[in-house]
């Protein structure tokens, strides 16, 4: 995804965008799943930390910073 295009889906999702949202949150959730499972070996490991990742951010997209990829 271009940054142009992911800084676009952060703002939306920042202002309460659900569908903005879902759309970050497809884009990268294989490539973090996939890093996740070969760093801890277990697929549900793997799956509550990729869970954890995206409450987080979520919450945090408020402290965004575009100049930030």
């Amino acid at each position: 995804m271009e940054k142009a295009a992911e800084v676009d889906l952060i703002l939306r999702a920042t202002d309460g965008d659900k569908a903005a949202a879902a759309r970050l949150i497809e884009e990268h959730q294989r490539s973090l799943y996939a890093f996740m499972l070969r760093l801890s070996g277990s697929p549900e490991t793997a799956e509550d930390i990729v869970q954890d990742a995206f409450v987080r951010a979520l919450a945090n997209l408020h402290r965004f910073d575009p100049r930030f990829r």
